[in-house]
C-alpha cells in the first residue's frame, strides 16, 4: 500500500489470491502487525476462499511491518511480507467531540474530547493531563482538569480568568511520542472557543439623563480603574453618587472613584438622587428682633434658629421639609412667640411681607456703591408649591440646592 500521505493510521485492504486451486477450501488467515518496539498484534480469521480470492481490511500504524500468512487445510502455508515505511507525522491523536455551548466564554469551559488509539502503546488508556498543552491566546495555562469517561471519551475543563484569547490544544510531542522515530509529532486543535474575561460597567441615570457611556475592563486579581467622572443631571435633584441598588437612599460609589478589577461580572450602577433643597433665611432689613422664643436670635441682620441662619427648608417640589415649627408657608415677621421683627414707625406691607433682593451697583463721586433692589415679594400667609424654579419662588434649585434670603418689606 501507498503510505506517502498518511496520518495516524491506515486502513489497508489486502487481497489474498491462491492460484491453481479449483475448489473452495477452508483456510486460516493470520495477520501480524509488528511495530518498531517489537510489539505485535494479530487477527486470526477462518474463512472460505471464494473463487480462490479473499480480501481483508487491516488497520496499520506507522513504523510497522505486516506479516500476512495463510494456512490452508492440509498444512499448506503461504507467506508475504509488507514493510511500511517510517513517516514523519502521525497526525491528530485527539479530536473535539460535539461542542454546543457558546463560542465566547468566561472563567471556564468544558470541552468534550476523543482520544484516538494510534498504536505504539499510545492510546486513550494511557492518556493523561500531562500529555496535553492548553493555550489561551499565546499563553500556556496549567489550570485545567482532564477526566476520562468511557473508552476514548474525555472531558477537558479549562479555567481562565486572567487570560483572553482563542483556546488551542496541543499534544506534547516529547511526552506522548517520545519513543516514535522521526518526531515532529504534534497535534494542534483550534477549538473555535474564545475566552473573553472583559467585564462591563453600565451606568443608569435612574430618572435623570446624561449617564456616562459604559466602561470595560479586563479582569485582574489586583489593580483598579476609575469610574467615570461624568455626572448625570435631573432637574430639581442633587446627584449623590452611584449604587448597585436602584432604590438605594444613599450612594455607595462616587463619580471618579476607584473600581477593583477583581470584580468578576458585569455591573449596572444606578444614579442616586435626592430632591433639591431651598433654604430660607430671614433678614431684618433695618429692623430688630424682639421675641419671647429663646431659640430665636439675631446675628447681624439675619435671624438664627438654634444658631443656624437657614430657618426653613423647602423641597424643590414645594413640600416643606423643615421650618422650625412644623407649619406650612413663610414665617410671620411679627409673631411675638416666634420671629418678631420691629422697626419704629414702620410695618410690613400686607400680603407682601417678605421680598427677595438683588444688589444693584451705583456710581458715585467716591466710587461704586450697591443698593438693594426688590426682586419678588411674598405673603407670609400664602402656601407655596413651586419654590425652586427660576421663573417663580425664592431661588433657582433646578440644578441643586439654593438659598434665598427674604427681607422684611417695610
Amino acid at each position: 500500500p501507498d503510505f506517502d500521505e498518511w496520518s495516524k493510521y491506515k486502513d489497508v485492504t489486502i487481497t489474498y489470491k491462491i492460484t491453481n486451486l479449483n475448489d473452495q477450501r477452508e483456510f486460516e488467515l493470520y495477520t501480524f502487525i509488528h511495530n518498531y518496539s517489537g510489539e505485535s498484534t494479530y487477527d486470526n480469521t477462518k474463512d472460505t476462499l471464494v473463487n480462490n480470492t479473499k480480501t481483508k481490511t487491516i488497520r496499520i500504524t506507522s513504523n510497522g511491518k505486516l506479516d500476512a500468512d495463510i494456512n490452508l487445510s492440509g498444512s499448506s502455508k503461504y507467506h508475504n511480507d509488507v514493510t511500511i515505511d517510517k513517516i514523519d507525522t502521525v497526525g491528530p491523536m485527539i479530536e473535539m467531540g460535539n461542542y454546543t455551548g457558546n463560542k465566547t466564554v468566561r472563567s471556564s469551559v468544558t470541552i468534550p474530547l476523543k482520544v484516538t488509539d494510534i498504536g505504539s502503546g499510545v492510546n486513550y488508556e494511557s492518556f493523561t493531563k500531562e500529555d496535553i498543552i492548553v493555550k489561551v491566546g499565546n499563553d500556556i495555562i496549567d489550570n485545567y482538569e482532564l477526566k476520562h469517561g468511557k473508552n476514548e471519551n474525555y472531558s477537558l475543563k479549562i479555567y481562565s480568568d486572567l487570560y483572553n484569547g482563542l483556546v488551542t490544544l496541543e499534544i506534547d510531542n516529547d511526552k506522548v511520542f517520545d519513543n516514535v522515530e522521526n518526531g515532529n509529532i504534534k497535534t494542534n486543535i483550534d477549538t473555535g472557543i474564545t475566552f473573553d474575561n472583559t467585564y462591563k460597567i453600565t451606568y443608569n441615570a435612574n430618572g435623570g439623563s446624561g449617564a456616562p457611556s459604559a466602561q470595560t475592563y479586563k479582569y485582574a486579581t489586583s489593580g483598579t480603574i476609575n469610574l467615570s467622572s461624568t455626572k448625570p443631571t435631573w432637574t430639581g435633584h442633587v446627584f449623590l453618587g452611584w449604587s448597585l441598588d436602584s432604590k438605594a437612599s444613599s450612594a455607595s460609589y462616587s463619580a471618579g472613584q476607584a473600581w477593583n478589577k477583581s470584580n468578576k461580572k458585569d455591573y449596572t450602577l444606578y444614579a442616586i438622587w435626592r430632591v433639591s433643597k431651598v433654604y430660607i433665611r430671614y433678614h431684618v432689613n433695618g429692623g430688630s428682633l424682639s421675641t419671647n422664643e429663646k431659640r430665636i436670635k439675631q446675628n447681624g441682620s439675619l435671624i438664627t434658629l438654634d444658631g443656624k441662619t437657614n430657618i426653613a427648608t423647602y423641597n424643590y417640589n414645594g413640600t416643606i421639609a423643615y421650618d422650625g415649627k412644623n407649619t406650612w408657608g413663610l414665617a410671620d415677621y411679627n409673631n411675638s412667640n416666634w420671629i418678631n421683627i420691629k422697626k419704629s414707625g414702620y410695618h410690613a406691607k400686607k400680603d407682601a411681607e417678605w421680598c427677595t433682593m438683588k444688589s444693584v451697583p451705583m456710581n458715585t463721586a467716591t466710587g461704586t456703591v450697591y443698593r438693594q433692589e426688590k426682586l419678588k415679594c411674598f405673603s407670609q400667609n400664602a402656601q407655596y408649591t413651586s419654590v425652586g424654579t427660576s421663573e417663580s419662588n425664592f431661588c433657582d434649585a433646578r440644578n441643586g440646592d439654593c438659598t434665598a434670603t427674604l427681607y422684611v418689606n417695610w
